[in-house]
């Protein structure tokens, strides 16, 4: 199975904790490549925020 095949996050909402860097960041990737209705990215710095939904929010490329 694909990392973008998993339907186990389908049209789910989650929040990350620390999702602006680190492994909060390669979580909320992962979970918008599995396709996450929503995902809310808490952190520190807001500048990392916004960049992380921008990297999140790119559509997959199979």
């Amino acid at each position: 199975m694909s990392l973008s095949e998993s339907s186990r996050f389908k049209n789910k909402v989650f929040v990350v904790t620390g999702g602006t860097q680190g492994l909060g960041a390669a979580v909320a990737s992962l979970l918008a490549i599995r396709g996450a209705r929503g995902i809310v990215i808490c952190g520190r710095n807001v500048k990392a925020g916004h960049e992380q939904v921008d990297i999140s929010a790119k559509p997959v490329v199979k």
